[in-house]
């Protein structure tokens, strides 16, 4: 089978509203260019060139949901989502990304045991180059030999630093609430050096740091599911589990459709009474939903 995993809310910000963790299922390769399909077609008669729940207009969102909502009628795939308590991340002295991954873990497991090759795609974001985490290594001046000989041969222009700029004073707005000395910040983002060190401390992070946590969730995942094998006295030898992630420009359309799925859940909730769009109300009747408070 097939498993594509998304997330949606703030991991960092401590805030009050949901976050979510969920899998789309897809049981057999069939099902899969099926899906495949009624998404391409979907882009295509919409003139669009990717689905991200975030940026489209409410009228290709709604239509968008309808094609899942046809999807799940027809048991092309199978949705899971984990709802979790944002104040979970307040009770433990534990970093986000290592509850992230542990109930990423969680439900890999629960959505594909008595599967011996699992084949995951994933659009998690494990936070491990969010601006803080950026800023905190720039000023604690964390050395790589590595990068440091590739930043040697690197040039920004000046299209190149404007556009990285307002990305990055973006991504930094997004987090004042937790940058400790967050004017200084702003006005360092007029500074070209600035910026040409931010960029390669997020590079950094996403490579070194990235792998060391991919690798972790995979570990977790095996663990877990191994030990639900033996539980039910099943030979678990043979267990294999393959974890991709593809950037936002290159992603399946499974991966598109547990983005807006995790959106919707985040915005509406495990037992919500209102819908928004209607056909959100239609869509709850067909995807399984957990609680997870720890």
């Amino acid at each position: 089978m097939f498993y594509f995993f998304d997330e949606s809310g703030n991991w960092q910000e401590r805030e009050n509203k949901n976050l979510v963790i969920g899998s789309v299922v897809v049981k057999n390769e069939d099902d899969l260019r099926e899906i495949d399909e009624r998404v391409d077609n979907f882009k295509l008669q919409r003139g669009l060139k990717e689905i991200h729940a975030m940026d489209m207009n409410e009228f290709d969102r709604e239509a968008f949901l309808n094609v899942i909502l046809d999807l799940l009628k027809e048991e092309k795939f199978k949705a899971f989502l984990y709802v979790i308590d944002p104040d979970v991340l307040l009770s433990t002295q534990k970093e986000a990304d290592e509850i992230y991954s542990e109930l990423a873990s969680d439900l890999l497991s629960e959505v594909a045991f008595g599967d011996k090759y699992v084949k995951v795609e994933y659009d998690m974001k494990f936070y491990y180059a969010y601006p803080v985490k950026i800023l905190e290594n720039l000023e604690n001046r964390v050395y790589s030999k590595l990068f440091y000989e590739m930043k040697k041969n690197f040039l920004l222009d000046e299209n190149g630093f404007r556009k990285q700029k307002d990305r990055i004073r973006k991504n930094v707005l997004r987090y004042k609430n937790s940058i400790v000395n967050f004017n200084e910040v702003l006005y360092m983002l007029g500074n070209r050096r600035f910026i040409f060190n931010y960029l390669w401390e997020e590079f950094r992070l996403k490579v070194e740091e990235g792998l060391v946590i991919r690798e972790k969730f995979k570990e977790k995942s095996i663990t877990k599911l191994k030990k639900m094998f033996e539980d039910f006295n099943l030979d678990s030898k043979d267990l294999n589990i393959e974890i991709e992630y593809k950037g936002k420009h290159n992603q399946s359309a499974g991966v598109q459709i547990i983005d807006f799925l995790t959106n919707i859940v985040r915005f509406h909730g495990a037992n919500p009474s209102y819908f928004k769009p209607l056909v959100v109300k239609d869509i709850y009747k067909f995807i399984e939903i957990k609680e997870k408070n720890g």
